[in-house]
């Protein structure tokens, strides 16, 4: 679960999401959400319908999952499809922006973006004496195609 919400916290487009799960006993259902903006509780969760919610950090919501007695599986699930809907968008912008501008100004943008964001991490790294990130592999990425019954 901490690839998912790390993943979550960095990568994620929508600015909050929001998951009905059920409990481990399948008696009733929490309502999870998660705000960027929350900072540094971005994830809240609640009763279905309560008033009230509980605040708190991504590194406190397996634990407190556990607790609540919430079907961390069934949630782990949710998770990972919000996340591969992010995949499917993120792809049909890059396909569009193919379209637009071509594959090589694309690929090009891609790489000084990436360039640029590893020149950043260094920087950042020997102003604060940490070890420096090793390098991300250049490669393609994968295009994802949505596929339908013929």
């Amino acid at each position: 679960m901490d690839k998912l919400l790390e993943f979550l916290d960095r990568l994620c487009i929508d600015e909050k999401l929001y998951w009905r799960v059920p409990y481990a006993d399948e008696n009733g259902t929490a309502e999870i959400s998660w705000r960027r903006d929350g900072r540094p509780e971005t994830w809240s969760i609640r009763e279905r319908g309560a008033e009230t919610s509980c605040s708190l950090r991504a590194a406190e919501l397996p634990e407190t999952l556990k607790l609540l007695g919430i079907d961390i599986s069934a949630f782990e699930k949710q998770l990972g499809a919000s996340i591969l809907t992010q995949a499917v968008f993120a792809d049909m912008v890059l396909e569009g922006a193919i379209r637009l501008f071509g594959s090589e100004v694309v690929s090009r943008s891609i790489n000084d973006t990436r360039e640029f964001l590893a020149m950043v991490s260094d920087a950042a790294a020997r102003m604060t004496k940490v070890a420096p990130l090793a390098p991300t592999p250049r490669r393609q990425a994968p295009v994802l195609r949505l596929v339908g019954k013929d």
